[in-house]
């Protein structure tokens, strides 16, 4: 059956079942999968699976049931599971459905070569990833990696008038590893990419890149403990930035009250020259969609511009509670009911290229790989510089080891100094590197 189809039985049979409203999810995925491990390959799959999931409300109260087996028989059954939860769970007077719409669908987020995109080609992909990364240099071990792709075909249908769906195509690939001269271990090395096209495939690249950065570790020397500048690259962004952000922009943590944004609407809450935006309509981000879970269009949210908190996050029922509208941020699968959560998040690209922004610091440290503690509610981190060099008059020295950062989210995004012209595409993230004052880097 057709995803659409699915959904129009499921709504139709849990309104037979005496649902006031009913909202159904359908996704029927394609996928492949080979994984590297110790410089082989240890295992490849293909296989496909379907998901249905079915929300009810009753009197504002809801229900959710869900299956894999979408036969027509157990598309119902699971109908009308939803509407006998809805019977024993308390009313909820922010219950409601997202009401009708009509996303433009996006263009470059299906490429139709992906239905026929083999297993034996999956393979190529991965092996040549390997073979990239151990031709670079002898001295360099694969520890893990895989090459993924898949194809999914989603639909939405409630009983407010929605009804859309699409396909869309990812493959996405990571390699892990590190660096081995006798005694002399690099530190590890976590390098991802993907993209939505077939021709747009490039593991060598990130390959290449992997290999550049365990090589460039070796020789690793310990520093003295200091408070200074540090340089996040995109990957270290990703680790310690990114979550307290998207967590603290995120309205149902707001309505908790565990976000330190709460009442920072309008105001400043990082340094001027930092811009954060979350776009589900940006095509080269792999979390790209015409619509979210709930089939409310997507379109581009600043959540920070220039410094200045400008919005929260909303799906429909956060919006209703918040007396807001639905910013298309419902998020999540056909096993539970929409949550909240961020697309494909962007920070917009600084002034400065890095090896000018290096060049301005006197004293601190270029961190490529972060291994630790964030907490979204309180901004706090801390943890080990997996990967990083310190930087002495305006130069990149030697790689350091054993080597501890720590400092506040909040605090330090109004310590942001420069941000690169340098940015990098990670999956769902779009990032450039952040030099930050005020951190401290200590011996372990």
């Amino acid at each position: 059956m057709h995803p659409l189809d699915v959904c129009k039985l499921a709504e139709n049979s849990a309104m037979r079942a005496g649902a006031d409203d009913v909202e159904a999810y359908a996704s029927m995925d394609k996928e492949v999968e080979v994984f590297l491990e110790r410089n082989d390959v240890k295992l490849g799959k293909a296989h496909t699976k379907s998901i249905l999931g079915v929300r009810v409300f009753k009197n504002k109260a809801a229900g959710f049931a869900a299956t894999n087996y979408l036969s027509a028989e157990s598309i119902k059954e699971t109908a009308i599971k939803a509407v006998k939860m809805a019977n024993v769970t308390p009313a909820d007077k922010f219950n409601v459905l997202a009401g009708k719409s009509k996303p433009k669908l996006l263009q470059g987020i299906y490429d139709k070569m992906a239905e026929g995109f083999t297993a034996k080609e999956a393979l190529e992909k991965a092996l040549l990833m390997l073979k990239t990364a151990k031709s670079y240099d002898k001295r360099i071990t694969v520890d893990s990696g895989v090459f993924n792709t898949t194809v999914s075909h989603n639909a939405i249908v409630n009983s407010q008038g929605i009804e859309v769906s699409e396909r869309v195509s990812a493959f996405s690939w990571a390699i892990i590893g590190m660096a081995v001269d006798g005694n002399d271990i690099s530190n590890f090395d976590f390098q991802t990419s993907g993209t939505h096209s077939v021709k747009s495939i490039n593991v060598e690249s990130t390959a290449k890149e992997f290999a550049e950065n365990v090589v460039g570790s070796l020789g690793a020397k310990r520093v003295e403990s200091f408070k200074g500048y540090v340089i996040l690259s995109p990957e270290a962004v990703a680790d310690v930035i990114v979550p307290p952000i998207a967590g603290s922009a995120n309205a149902n943590s707001v309505q908790k009250g565990m976000s330190k944004f709460a009442s920072k609407l309008g105001k400043k809450v990082a340094s001027k020259s930092l811009t954060v935006i979350d776009d589900g309509t940006f095509t080269e981000g792999l979390a790209a969609s015409s619509f979210d879970r709930e089939g409310v269009p997507h379109k581009p949210l600043k959540i920070i511009e220039d410094g200045i908190l400008k919005s929260f996050m909303y799906n429909t029922y956060t919006a209703t509670k918040g007396r807001a509208k639905s910013t298309g941020h419902a998020t999540g699968g056909g096993r539970a009911s929409p949550s909240v959560g961020p697309t494909n998040i962007i920070v917009q690209q600084g002034r400065q290229r890095l090896d000018s922004i290096i060049k301005d610091v006197k004293k601190g440290m270029l961190v490529t790989r972060f291994s630790g503690n964030v907490s979204s509610v309180s901004g706090d981190f801390s943890g080990v510089v997996k990967g990083g060099f310190l930087i002495e008059n305006g130069e990149k020295k030697h790689a350091v080891k054993e080597t501890l950062i720590a400092g506040n989210v909040y605090r330090n995004l109004n310590d942001v100094q420069a941000i690169s012209k340098e940015r990098k595409m990670m999956g769902t993230m779009l990032l450039p590197y952040l030099c930050m004052q005020n951190l401290s880097i200590t011996t372990g």
